[in-house]
């Protein structure tokens, strides 16, 4: 079933394109999936931070506000190094880690989040995928199965589009999405 629900999607994201294209079909993917209003993709930096290479519906303070995310799991966004987890916060309003972030969702605005790393097959961590929804929203059990499945493939698929450096890649998309802001 799972197969079934994003084989589409995966047909899409092998077809050739640049760094940029995969990005952004990605990420309209991801939002069709989950019928989320917004999103963003966000890839490791030259630093090791996340960075965002890609969104989709989000005004500046939440681009500037989340710019650069460390990699230290003191963020609700970024999971401690080394761990690949996928987070759920089905109300930012009820979550007690999310209540810092509080005045730039409620600004944007959205009440639910999930978000999933994107792992190579040999485990090199790319990224995050986040979806964000302007109601409260809780994923089924194959929704979350489907985006793991996808965000996996899209890794080896960013890998090999990205070339030798995908963080030097990913810091020119990132200057690329904040210039295009206003």
């Amino acid at each position: 079933m799972k197969a079934m629900l994003i084989a589409p999607m995966l047909a899409r994201l092998r077809e050739p394109r640049d760094l940029q294209d995969t990005l952004s079909l990605a990420l309209r993917d991801v939002l069709a999936l989950h019928g989320a209003e917004r999103g963003n993709i966000q890839m490791l930096d030259t630093s090791g931070r996340l960075v965002i290479v890609a969104q989709s519906g989000f005004p500046r303070l939440f681009l500037a506000t989340f710019r650069h995310v460390e990699l230290d799991g003191a963020s609700v966004w970024a999971p401690p190094r080394g761990e690949q987890r996928m987070l759920v916060v089905d109300d930012v309003e009820c979550d007690e880690a999310f209540e810092p972030y509080r005045p730039v969702a409620r600004a944007v605005p959205y009440r639910s989040v999930v978000s999933s790393p994107m792992a190579s097959r040999d485990g090199r961590l790319m990224g995050m995928v986040s979806a964000h929804f302007a109601n409260v929203f809780t994923p089924s059990r194959l929704e979350l199965e489907a985006l793991r499945a996808y965000c996996a493939e899209l890794a080896d698929v960013l890998l090999s589009r990205a070339g030798t450096d995908p963080q030097a890649a990913a810091e020119a998309l990132a200057a690329q999405v904040m210039g295009s802001v206003r």
